[in-house]
C-alpha cells in the first residue's frame, strides 16, 4: 500500500509480473487487445494515457475510439501497478473483459493465453460479472414475487374451470407471460439454495394447482395466445 499524503487518497499497489520473454504458449493482455479490437473494427484508436508514474507505483487511462464515433474508456482511480508495462496490461485486460465477456464480442478463450497473474485478475472479474447478474435475477424474481402474490393470492376461492375437465397443465418453472425473463439463479451449492427464489417457485407453484389459476389459464390460453399479450 502507497503511503498517502495529505492531498492524496490511498493507493493500493496491485504487482501482476510479466514474464520477460514471451513464448508461442502465452501472450500479452496489451498485445491481446489490440487484435481482437482491430479484427472488430480495423479502424478504430486504442491510446494509453499516463495517469501517473512515480517509483512506487504507475497508473493509466485506456481510450477506445471505434469508427462509429463511440468512445470507451478504462482508468486506474484507486489502484496502481508497479511500473507502467503493468499498468498498461492491467487497463488492457479490463478492456478485454468487457469487450468479450460482457459485450460478447471475439474470441472467449484469449485469457487463457495470458500469464498467471491476468489470468488471476481475469478470474475475479468473472466472479464479479456473475455476481452482479446474480443480483440482477433475483431483483427481477422478487418483483415477480410480488406479482403473483397480488394476482394468484393462495386463499383464492375455489372456482370451476371453463369447461369440465380442461385444467390446463402449467409450467411450473415460467409465469405466463413472463417467459422472455432469464430463469431463476441456479446455485451450485445446494446448501446455499436462495431463499427467495425457492419460496417464490414454491408458492406460485401451489398456486398453479388452484382452481382459480386453471380458469384464468384456460382464459389466457383462448384469448391471448394469437397476439402473444402478457398476463
Amino acid at each position: 500500500m502507497k503511503e498517502p499524503t495529505p492531498a492524496e487518497p490511498a493507493l493500493f499497489v496491485r504487482s501482476l509480473p510479466l514474464p520477460k520473454h514471451f513464448t508461442a504458449s502465452t501472450a500479452a493482455p496489451k498485445t491481446t487487445l489490440q487484435a481482437v479490437a482491430v479484427k472488430l473494427d480495423r479502424f478504430c484508436l486504442i491510446d494509453y494515457t499516463t495517469l501517473s508514474n512515480s517509483f512506487r507505483a504507475a497508473r493509466v487511462m485506456l481510450k477506445i475510439r471505434w469508427s462509429d464515433r463511440r468512445e470507451q474508456a478504462w482508468a486506474m482511480d484507486d489502484l496502481g501497478c508497479s511500473n507502467l508495462a503493468e499498468a498498461e496490461s492491467y487497463v488492457a485486460t479490463l478492456a478485454l473483459h468487457d469487450i468479450i465477456a460482457i459485450e460478447g464480442k471475439g474470441d472467449r478463450s484469449v485469457w487463457r493465453s495470458f500469464p498467471t497473474a491476468y489470468r488471476d485478475l481475469w478470474d475475479e472479474l468473472e466472479e464479479k460479472r456473475k455476481g452482479s447478474l446474480d443480483k440482477e435475477r433475483r431483483a427481477v424474481w422478487a418483483t415477480l414475487r410480488a406479482i403473483v402474490e397480488a394476482r394468484y393470492p393462495p386463499d383464492s376461492p375455489a372456482e370451476a374451470p371453463l369447461v369440465p375437465g380442461a385444467a390446463v397443465k402449467a409450467d411450473s418453472k415460467l409465469i405466463p407471460g413472463f417467459d422472455f425473463l432469464p430463469p431463476p439463479p441456479k446455485d451450485l451449492d445446494a446448501d446455499a439454495v436462495d431463499p427467495v427464489s425457492l419460496q417464490l417457485q414454491q408458492e406460485f407453484a401451489r398456486r398453479q394447482a388452484t382452481p382459480a389459476y386453471q380458469r384464468m389459464l384456460v382464459r389466457h390460453t383462448r384469448l391471448c395466445r394469437p397476439t402473444g399479450c402478457i398476463l
